[in-house]
């Protein structure tokens, strides 16, 4: 009897115990995980707010250096230019369409997966609208980024084209992106992002250094950093910045 009781008492404690480490190993939700985020970052009302970004940054990379300078309106309005020493290029967004300009003078406009990476990528409100702007959101795995553990949310925001984000698991802030995606002229592009030195401007978090490889898949692709020397919100920004750039 004594013993039956001991083996019963033994296996609701190991019972117990396995319970408990299948909870601690249950991932958060995907809602829970950018609800953490939004929170991190300043706050749904204090990104709200903000109406335009004027941003200036510097640019390293393939042994130049440069400078970047993008403006923002909301929604989905962006203009950015990258001025180094093998020349200039620009990428406009107007709400619907996008282009690029390249260092030829050249003017392209986007299509297919392209365009709906850059118009994703323009809403100003993007940190807050994550979950319609990236469809069917799931959670992927735990991973390591640098010396921290990521949640990763995986979306396939169209048939030809995956979005990864990675959310830092102790500040809940993002620290990286991919993406892979059929581009204008046809090839499979893929594009890996880095985070870091988040610092709040208007209540709201940005960060401030932004590490990136992009490049054709199979490739080396080509690796730049960038760095905010300037960052002011709800400024006056010329609407004429988001008309389509002229050859």
């Amino acid at each position: 009897m004594k013993a039956t009781c001991f083996l019963a008492g033994l296996c609701l404690l190991l019972t117990a115990q396995l319970s408990s480490s299948v909870a601690a190993e249950t991932p958060p939700s995907v809602d829970a995980i950018i609800e953490k985020y939004i929170s991190a970052i300043g706050g749904k009302a204090a990104v709200e707010k903000i109406k335009t970004r004027v941003m200036k940054m510097s640019f390293e990379g393939g042994g130049s250096t440069g400078d970047y300078t993008e403006y923002g309106k909301a929604l989905r309005k962006r203009a950015w230019t990258l001025v180094a020493d093998w020349g200039e290029i620009s990428e406009v967004v107007d709400g619907e369409k996008a282009w690029t300009k390249n260092p030829d003078g050249s003017v392209r406009e986007k299509t297919g997966d392209d365009l709906a990476r850059a118009l994703r990528e323009a809403d100003l409100h993007w940190d807050i609208n994550l979950k319609s702007l990236y469809p069917n959101l799931t959670y992927k795995k735990l991973a390591k980024h640098e010396n921290s553990d990521a949640h990763v949310l995986e979306s396939k925001t169209t048939a030809t084209s995956v979005e990864r984000l990675y959310f830092d698991v102790k500040s809940g802030l993002i620290v990286r992106q991919e993406g892979e995606f059929i581009g204008s002229e046809g090839s499979r592009i893929k594009i890996e992002m880095n985070y870091s030195d988040y610092k709040a401007t208007d209540g709201v978090k940005f960060p401030h250094t932004l590490w990136m490889k992009f490049g054709p898949e199979g490739e080396d692709g080509f690796t730049f950093t960038l760095k905010a020397k300037e960052l002011k919100n709800n400024v006056e920004v010329d609407e004429a910045k988001f008309k389509k750039p002229t050859e």
